[in-house]
Parts: C-alpha cells; sequence; structure tokens
C-alpha cells in the first residue's frame, strides 16, 4: 500500500514497478487535482490544489496507518510506501 501525488513522478513510478511484482492485492493511491469540479469545492482552482500537492506533502514511510487520513485543511499530507507484506496463499 502506497500513496503518492503526480508530483512525484519516480516515486510513483518506483512503487508502480514494485506493485507489478507483487503476487496478489496491491493499492497506490495516487493524488491528483480535478480540473472539473474544482470551483464547486472551497480549495481553490487547478492551479491551488497543485500547489497544495506541492507544498504539503510529508514522506514518512514509517507512517502510522491511523494517521493517514486526508485533510487539506491540515498542514500535510503524509506520503509513502506503507505496508508491503507477503503472505502465503490458501486455495482453501
Amino acid at each position: 500500500m502506497a500513496r503518492w501525488t503526480v508530483l512525484h513522478q519516480n516515486e510513483l513510478y518506483q512503487s508502480l514497478l514494485e506493485m507489478f511484482k507483487v503476487k496478489g492485492f496491491a493499492v497506490i493511491e495516487v493524488l491528483s487535482p480535478c480540473i472539473i469540479y474544482t470551483d464547486r469545492n472551497a480549495m481553490g482552482d487547478a492551479v491551488d490544489l497543485m500547489k497544495i500537492l506541492k507544498e504539503r506533502p510529508v514522506i514518512d514511510h514509517n507512517a502510522n496507518l491511523a494517521d493517514l487520513d486526508i485533510d487539506f485543511s491540515m498542514k500535510k499530507i503524509i506520503l509513502g510506501n506503507f505496508v508491503k507484506r507477503e503472505r502465503p496463499v490458501s486455495y482453501g
């Protein structure tokens, strides 16, 4: 499980390469501004959202999973490769 923004291309690319090696379920959350609905929210336009995605991320691969909620009114958005577990496959 990982989270990156569209501005973290290298990190996102490396996570995608790792994800394709996983035998089973893998998730990468990619944060990207929506240019269609930006005028309907309080965060401003697409440029304002790009500024948020550039200025607020903090990379913390060891972050507590309970602290990963995204609240755009907060000062930081936690990014990273959070969980990498391999478990034996059971075919029941």
